[in-house]
């Protein structure tokens, strides 16, 4: 009987790393969305920055133009558009960016805020395990 049910977990083990996988992997993608855009966080779930006041795009006060189109201004939150939002997505297995516009300014505004901002937290990093552990738990009943 031990041993029949041992073959059965084994027989199942790829199954279930794949499914704990899957539905982390869709988890970790909105979480990464709203710790990024909402919360304006860095993967060390730490605030990306503040607003320059004296910054300006096309001569006029980017705080200002932020207000004008109801965005908040207490800190960096990546959205003044959604097009980078946007270009983020998520397969069975990965997220990732779909395109070469998000893989710049991502990479621009690391450099430019001297911080990783779309790697993985630690939060992140956990909710695999996480699910992981609900799945096996599951098998092993």
């Amino acid at each position: 009987m031990f041993e029949q049910k041992i073959k059965r977990i084994i027989s199942q083990l790829d199954d279930v790393i794949k499914r704990a996988k899957d539905d982390a992997t869709q988890q970790i993608f909105v979480n990464s969305l709203n710790r990024i855009f909402d919360k304006g966080q860095d993967k060390y779930e730490n605030q990306i920055g503040k607003y320059n006041p004296n910054f300006e795009l096309n001569g006029k006060n980017y705080i200002e133009l932020r207000k004008s189109k109801g965005l908040q201004t207490q800190f960096v939150d990546l959205t003044f558009t959604t097009s980078l939002n946007k270009s983020i997505v998520a397969d069975n297995e990965k997220i990732f960016f779909k395109n070469t516009y998000g893989q710049t300014i991502a990479k621009a505004n690391e450099k430019n805020f001297n911080k990783r901002i779309f790697a993985p937290s630690r939060t992140d990093k956990k909710i695999f395990f996480e699910f992981l552990n609900d799945e096996m738990i599951k098998l092993w009943k």
